[in-house]
């Protein structure tokens, strides 16, 4: 009796043990799949649509409660939510932090006229002084039909170095930025604008620091930027400034359009 009481006892146990590693592989499998499957770059695009900026301290936030009919997501987009990686999630709550410490230096710098605020369904532009030098505003595509003119100059904005355009044109020009994100879940770049520009050093421009920041994935943001001046014609100079992401190219391209 002693000895059938052993043989089931051993019994059970083998049998437990090989449920416990069925499972083992079953679990290991199943984070190997969601690392192969949910990598970084893949969950980022899906949180960047839950992000949503507080206006009062100028910063972005992940909100996944989102309910207004303005936030623009379709049913695929929360069950993406859904699947998201948690450490995906910690990583990117992380960079946007990282973010919003930028923006708060940013604002802190007297020199800093805006900081534009993008993401999926908004783009704000927050203004930090009330000087009319220069004045950009963020522009629809569909009133740009019959304002855009010809192509003036382009300005590619690299992480680490500076770059600069000069060109002559009325009051009024159009900025189409191009965006490229390949690295990184958020963008942060400077432009200086200086009107009355001349191809040689002058101390006596008109300069003008925008901040443009964002965790948006849209191709391109146009800006219409306007100089108050009594010329008609108006000598700008553009200098640009990239900080992220590091991805071995331009972050940005900015072409500038005559304004008709």
């Amino acid at each position: 009796m002693k000895a059938k009481q052993a043989t089931l006892y051993t019994l059970t146990f083998i049998l437990a043990l090989f449920i416990g590693v069925l499972t083992s592989c079953s679990n290991n499998d199943e984070v190997a799949e969601i690392t192969v499957t949910r990598d970084y770059q893949t969950d980022s695009k899906v949180l960047a649509k839950f992000v949503d900026i507080n206006k009062t301290v100028g910063e972005y936030y992940l909100n996944v409660h989102k309910t207004s009919f303005k936030d623009l997501l379709s049913d695929k987009d929360w069950q993406d939510l859904q699947s998201v990686n948690p450490l995906n999630k910690q990583r990117f709550e992380k960079e946007i932090a990282e973010l919003n410490m930028r923006l708060q230096a940013a604002a802190n710098n007297p020199k800093t006229s805006q900081i534009v605020y993008s993401t999926y369904n908004e783009t704000w532009i927050r203004n930090l002084t009330q000087d009319r030098i220069v004045q950009v505003e963020n522009t629809l595509t569909s009133s740009l039909t019959r304002a855009r003119g010809s192509n003036l100059a382009t300005l590619s904005i690299f992480p680490g170095s500076k770059s600069q355009c000069y060109f002559s044109s009325g009051k009024k020009i159009i900025s189409r930025i191009q965006l490229n994100i390949f690295n990184g879940s958020y963008f942060f770049f400077d432009i200086l604008c200086k009107t009355d520009a001349k191809k040689d050093p002058n101390p006596n421009m008109n300069e003008k620091l925008i901040t443009l920041s964002g965790v948006s994935t849209l191709p391109y943001n146009y800006f219409t930027w306007t100089a108050y001046s009594n010329d008609a014609n108006i000598n700008w100079q553009f200098e640009g400034q990239g900080y992220e992401p590091k991805n071995g190219g331009p972050i940005a391209t900015a072409t500038f359009e005559s304004y008709n």
